[in-house]
């Protein structure tokens, strides 16, 4: 089994109960959405200093990276956001919510580059921007929960 330091680890799973349960590690502090941003949707308004937010965009990026390479089928979170990105007691993040996530077949990866994996008709036919397009406007997204 491998393991990263910002990614939420699984403890462990019950299958005997009616609905599956994980456990996961404890984290202390909120989501960095609580953190992030300011306003009345987003808890007290609390925000982070400029250092600890580059930081866990540092470390988020970071896990992320470890995600797409350290593995023969790289594992893409697809729900990337600041609820996503839990913070312990010393405000080191750790990505969570795979719920979404999907590991991308070998031949895709060897094959393939990735803006082949997905048909463009299809993205086109659902109105949404290039896969390119996509990844910087999320990282966009959430570097600016940071700030």
């Amino acid at each position: 089994m491998s393991s990263h330091s910002r990614v939420l680890k699984v403890l462990g799973c019950c299958l005997g109960l009616p609905v599956p349960a994980l456990v996961y590690e404890d984290v202390e502090n909120e989501t960095l959405n609580i953190y992030g941003s300011i306003g009345p949707d987003y808890g007290d308004g609390s925000s982070l200093p400029w250092n600890v937010r580059l930081r866990i965009s540092k470390d988020i990026a970071n896990a992320l990276t470890y995600l797409h390479n350290a593995f023969s089928r790289p594992i893409i979170h697809r729900n990337v956001k600041p609820a996503s990105v839990l913070l312990d007691k010393d405000f080191v993040p750790k990505l969570s919510c795979f719920s979404f996530s999907i590991s991308i077949p070998e031949e895709f990866v060897k094959e393939k580059p990735w803006n082949e994996i997905v048909d463009p008709k299809i993205l086109e036919e659902e109105g949404v921007i290039d896969e390119e397009q996509q990844k910087l406007q999320a990282f966009l997204n959430l570097a600016l929960r940071c700030i």
